[in-house]
């Protein structure tokens, strides 16, 4: 998956998507949910962050091979024995996953990843080719 702008345009679609896993998770379907995440480049790494209230570490996946990088996780959900009866049940429970091309050299040995305050932050340091160089222009 590259890495395009959001635009509000999209927001329908995300809509859509979700009430769709909406309808299949009360036909008893699987649910999972795509991640939302925020990504922004530095000089020397780009950043990931993504909030997951109520998610612990030890629940979170974090892949990277190529030049994808993989979040997936489980938000856990009630025994069937503590579950009251929903009059409004909005809040997300399942998997969610997110896959992301970053299309730059990494050093991937070096990804760094922790939780504070029920947000996740990514840190992928961008390998020496692929950071911005002054080059000196030298008078003839």
């Amino acid at each position: 998956m590259t890495l395009v702008r959001w635009s509000p345009a999209y927001r329908h679609l995300h809509r859509v998507a979700r009430e769709m896993a909406d309808y299949q998770a009360e036909a008893g379907g699987t649910r999972s949910a795509r991640l939302p995440v925020d990504v922004y480049s530095t000089e020397s790494e780009i950043v990931v962050s993504a909030m997951m209230p109520g998610v612990s570490p030890e629940d979170v996946e974090i892949t990277f091979e190529g030049d994808i990088l993989t979040i997936r996780g489980t938000v856990a959900t009630r025994d069937e024995d503590e579950s009251p009866n929903f009059i409004i049940r909005e809040q997300f429970t399942g998997t969610f996953s997110r896959t992301l091309r970053l299309g730059v050299p990494v050093e991937s040995e070096k990804i760094d990843a922790s939780m504070e305050n029920g947000i996740l932050t990514v840190r992928v340091p961008k390998a020496e080719e692929a950071r911005a160089r002054v080059i000196k222009v030298n008078a003839r």
